[in-house]
């Protein structure tokens, strides 16, 4: 299991900001300011509330794709990189190929495309900084279109290939290539406090780790600070009551039904705390209680007298009194009946009628007031008309008879009881004088400190007198109109503020007592202090709210301690920064140096949580001599590639290294032991090598050859069609001289071809090129064939051991190189136009190069070379 595999099943158990962290610096190498703002809301929404989390981030974990997969057998090597489309200025439908093993090296000269091919290898393989993004071209027309490119390689012997596209996960099995590039070297060599660390693949996540734990646990904190309370400050004179420690015992479970059990003011607190507000206020609570007391019987009896009125005057009388009415109606319409077939045939008519009625009880009660005395005949049996006092015959008096008999059967009979029950509901209704005058003065006391409650006494009262109005207006025989509407009477307000009054007349009286004055002076603070919160219910509630916010924060910042992190850290530097391991890169730091930089990895103490390999210099006579101080770029660039390759030498598995520009800042030196330590690393796996410089190119070629390692190479140009062309072509400087030969036939074909020839300027550059090229190869003849390689342009050491071959040489052998020589260098230089030199026919080349090449195989054999 490696390192970060480790990591991996660790952070399992870490929370999960942590875990999106680790993912973010595998993949970038560092945290930008919005990473570390997306991560505090990861950590916050972690411990926040259900309710209050709105989710706005979901943390994802470092997956098994985007690190080295486990220890395997199988070799993974890349075959080539296709199609690609929209990375750099890169042109499209070019396809670069790798030899399954030994050495690949890619040349081109500056901004010809390697690096845009480097890139897409760091997204898709393992590289440290691989965190840039990959932009299309700049210069062309914008595109929505991702970076994407197809990458063929193999696992083992199995061919597979993968489509990738900008932001796509890559395959497990890619992830055990590894990249280096400048930017990777810079993680090689972490700085920290001025120190220059190694720390080995995955220790370095623990390090960034706990750096974030700090940059995130500081950004906690700011916030905290800011999230302040914004509830006003309870007054002094309330905080000792209870709902004043109530306030101060509020915590983060402090729920909203406990506030508003709290903060909800009743009607009869808020009239309580009024009526306390007053006694308390008062001067002479005694005389003002003799007052209420007064007050209180005043209104006592209106509401006596209103409920009398209510008591009277209600909807079930006005019905009875309807009732009795129609009654009443019914039955005098039934006598008027009976009484028209009775007295019909009179010959003075309306005898029997109402008005009949009444002048007949006026006549008998003046002859009873007139004759009481006299002891007369009665009414009924009268000798003289009572009115007229005319003697009455007998025919007169049956008439009286009549009349009488009529009125004692009519007094016998049931309109008599429909006519008192008529005016006992009539008295019913009528019978309680409504007496406003007598209680004016008390409606409008009332009207003082209620004035809604007298208008309303007034209304019923009015509504109570149009009641009245309309039952004394009813005629026994008219048409009853519609009654007006009877009020409703609540005597329940007049009642609780008599109440109320009594209440207070009691406490008014207790107000001259001290002992009971203080404890009515505390329920005055509490109510006041209920109706404060009452007020400030809703800052209240913030405050909870904020106290869960903080305590949630508080929780995350928990989460920012180290101490877990340390422990992994040392737990995995003693296990895999091993014995092997420094020695590993104490060996490579030699191998590419040439001598000791007196430079090693010592372990250092934890320091914010992580345990890490310093470099140090051994033997510094000062103590606080720096690495940083002492050693070069290149010498920093060295340690980096030491620390690259002693990974490499870890690994159970040989599978495919990509290098590009290793030798950034190193003189001619280290640049021979980098090509000769890449040499070697070729000689366990596939090292596909991108450079610029020529010197490093014929360095690898070389150091290739002398260790019999196949190798293959190619050039990239920049043409019309973009950056990253794929040529056959290669610098002449480059090539050895069976190559240059060749090359040189192959030129002479092209020149020969029809476009050349009937084009004259073309033909003439193909000529004049390949005059450069002939003399470069007169050159090469004479470095690797007549001086048998002893000494050579890029080479640094002397090859003494062939000094000896030289004896080969003869006169013929210098004079035919003099000569070709000569003639061509004669077209590489500037010339007049007396004395310019015509191009030679493409016959004169074909047959000066079979004569140089001749020439060669001649020496060869002379030579025994």
């Amino acid at each position: 299991m490696t390192v970060v595999q480790e990591i991996l099943d660790w952070s399992t158990h870490r929370p999960a900001w942590q875990r999106d962290a680790l993912r973010r610096l595998f993949l970038k190498g560092k945290l930008d300011d919005r990473d570390l703002d997306e991560l505090v809301l990861i950590a916050k929404e972690q411990h926040a509330p259900a309710a209050q989390s709105g989710a706005a981030l979901r943390a994802e974990s470092l997956a098994a794709n985007q690190m080295p997969p486990p220890a395997t057998t199988e070799r993974v090597s890349l075959d080539a990189i296709t199609d690609v489309r929209n990375v750099n200025a890169l042109a499209q439908e070019q396809k670069v190929p790798c030899r399954s093993d030994g050495l690949t090296v890619v040349y081109g000269d500056n901004a010809t495309g390697k690096s845009g091919y480097v890139r897409v290898l760091k997204k898709v393989c393992r590289a440290r900084a691989a965190d840039t993004p990959i932009l299309s071209n700049v210069f062309d027309r914008p595109t929505i279109e991702p970076p994407r490119a197809t990458i063929n390689f193999s696992v083992g012997t199995t061919p597979e290939e993968f489509a990738w596209e900008e932001g796509s996960p890559s395959p497990d099995d890619l992830a055990a290539v590894s990249v280096f590039d400048s930017p990777s070297a810079a993680v090689y060599v972490n700085r920290t406090n001025n120190d220059v660390a190694y720390v080995p693949l995955g220790l370095d996540l623990l390090t960034k780790l706990a750096e974030a734990c700090d940059s995130v646990g500081a950004k906690l904190r700011e916030q905290i600070t800011a999230d302040s309370c914004h509830l006003e400050h309870l007054p002094a004179d309330l905080a000792e009551t209870p709902s004043g420690k109530w306030l101060k015992s509020i915590t983060k479970i402090t729920s909203v039904q406990e506030i508003d059990d709290h903060v909800t003011v009743s009607d009869q607190e808020t009239e309580e705390r009024e009526r306390l507000r007053k006694v308390l206020s008062e001067k002479d609570p005694v005389l003002r209680a003799a007052e209420l007391e007064l007050q209180v019987e005043r209104f006592e009896k209106l509401r006596c007298h209103l409920l009398t009125v209510s008591e009277a005057v209600t909807t079930a009388h006005l019905k009875h009194f309807r009732a009795a009415h129609e009654e009443l109606r019914d039955a005098e319409s039934a006598s008027a009946l009976a009484t028209a077939v009775r007295f019909g045939n009179l010959p003075v008519p309306a005898v029997g009628t109402a008005v009949w009625e009444r002048l007949w009880k006026a006549a008998g009660e003046f002859r009873e007031e007139i004759h009481a005395q006299h002891q007369e005949e009665t009414l009924e049996d009268p000798a003289r008309c009572p009115l007229c006092q005319q003697p009455l015959d007998e025919d007169a008096k049956a008439r009286f008879k009549a009349f009488a008999d009529h009125f004692l059967a009519k007094a016998e009979s049931d309109i008599a009881n429909k006519g008192d029950a008529f005016s006992q509901a009539r008295d019913v209704i009528t019978g309680p004088g409504l007496a406003e005058n007598s209680y004016r003065q008390t409606i409008e006391e009332v009207r003082i400190e209620h004035p809604s409650l007298a208008s309303r006494i007034d209304g019923y009262l009015a509504g109570c007198r149009d009641a009245q109005r309309f039952v004394e207006a009813v005629l026994p025989d008219a048409e009853l109109p519609k009654a007006p509407d009877v009020p409703d009477f609540d005597a329940a307000p007049l009642v609780s503020i008599t109440a109320s009054l009594s209440i207070q007349t009691k406490q008014l009286r207790a107000a001259s007592d001290p002992e009971k004055s203080r404890s009515i002076s505390t329920r005055a603070l509490e109510l006041e202090a209920k109706r404060w919160h009452a007020a400030h219910r809703d800052e209240i509630v913030a405050e909870v709210e904020r106290r869960v916010r903080r305590a949630s924060m508080e929780r995350a910042v928990s989460d920012t301690v180290t101490t877990g992190i340390t422990q992994k850290s040392t737990e995995l530097t003693q296990r895999y920064v091993t014995d092997e391991l420094r020695a590993a890169f104490g060996r490579e730091l030699e191998n590419l140096t040439g001598e000791s930089l007196n430079v090693e990895l010592v372990g250092q103490p934890g320091m914010k949580g992580i345990s890490y390999y310093r470099l140090e210099l051994s033997g510094a006579t000062l103590d606080d001599a720096g690495i940083e101080s002492v050693l070069s770029e290149g010498e920093l660039r060295t340690i980096s590639l030491a620390a690259f390759l002693s990974e490499l030498s870890t690994e159970e598995t040989k599978s495919a290294v990509v290098l590009d520009d290793p030798i950034s800042s190193l003189d001619v030196w280290s640049r021979d032991r980098v090509a000769e330590r890449v040499s070697k690393l070729a000689s366990e796996r596939q090292v596909i090598v991108f450079t610029h410089s020529l010197g490093f190119l014929v360095s690898l070629l070389e150091q290739a050859r002398h260790h019999r390692i196949a190798s293959s190479n190619l050039m990239l140009v920049k043409t019309d069609a973009g950056a990253g062309v794929v040529t056959d072509d290669f610098p002449a400087e480059a090539q050895k001289f069976k190559g240059l030969i060749g090359k040189l036939r192959d030129d002479c074909k092209t020149a020969r071809g029809g476009s050349a020839k009937s084009e004259p300027f073309l033909y003439a550059a193909v000529i004049a090129k390949i005059c450069t090229d002939f003399r470069k190869a007169v050159e090469r003849g004479v470095e690797e064939v007549l001086l048998c390689e002893v000494v050579g342009r890029y080479q640094r050491q002397l090859r003494l051991t062939k000094i000896l071959r030289l004896s080969a040489i003869d006169k013929e052998d210098v004079e035919l190189l003099d000569r070709l020589m000569t003639k061509y260098s004669s077209y590489e230089h500037t010339q007049t136009s007396e004395t310019r030199s015509p191009l030679p026919g493409i016959d004169e080349v074909e047959r000066d190069v079979d004569s140089l090449a001749g020439w060669a195989k001649a020496f060869h054999k002379k030579a025994g070379t």
